[in-house]
């Protein structure tokens, strides 16, 4: 049980469904604890899931996949290696200082920042995948074109 600053009412957590979503405790911890936490902003956001199986069917249909079905795939197979959550945003927040920044400018401060920074995003699982599959492509897209 917590209880709120003011000591008037008990704060009951209740976890509705845990699915993928490891940093949204994180993001709503100040909040519960500060007993600001209101009925009608209990309202889960949409989560991103990856389409694997309809773009494989658009696949084997014929179509020659783009860019987002690319994503998907690298996506999907990312996701499937079981990598912590931990471990992917620290590889998300490595992709992205190394195409703000250039390949290893970052310092390990940097991207350790940069992970908590993602971790405490209340991103999913799926989300990071999908955003490491994004900047994969794009860093090979570059480098096509250079």
């Amino acid at each position: 049980k917590l209880m709120n600053l003011k000591k008037e009412n008990d704060v009951a957590i209740q976890i509705i469904a845990q699915n993928k979503e490891y940093g949204a405790f994180i993001a709503i911890k100040d909040t519960l604890i500060k007993g600001e936490f209101k009925k009608h902003n209990l309202e889960r956001r949409p989560e991103l899931e990856i389409q694997f199986e309809e773009t494989l069917e658009l696949i084997e249909a014929g179509i020659s996949p783009d860019l987002e079905a690319e994503i998907t795939l690298a996506a999907h197979k990312l996701s499937k290696k079981k990598k912590s959550y931990k471990n992917l945003c620290q590889t998300l927040a490595k992709r992205q200082l190394d195409l703000t920044k250039g390949p290893n400018k970052a310092s390990k401060n940097e991207i350790q920042k940069k992970a908590k920074e993602i971790f405490e995003s209340s991103s999913t699982y799926e989300e990071i995948c999908w955003l490491i599959a994004q900047l994969n492509a794009i860093a090979d897209k570059s480098s096509e074109e250079s």
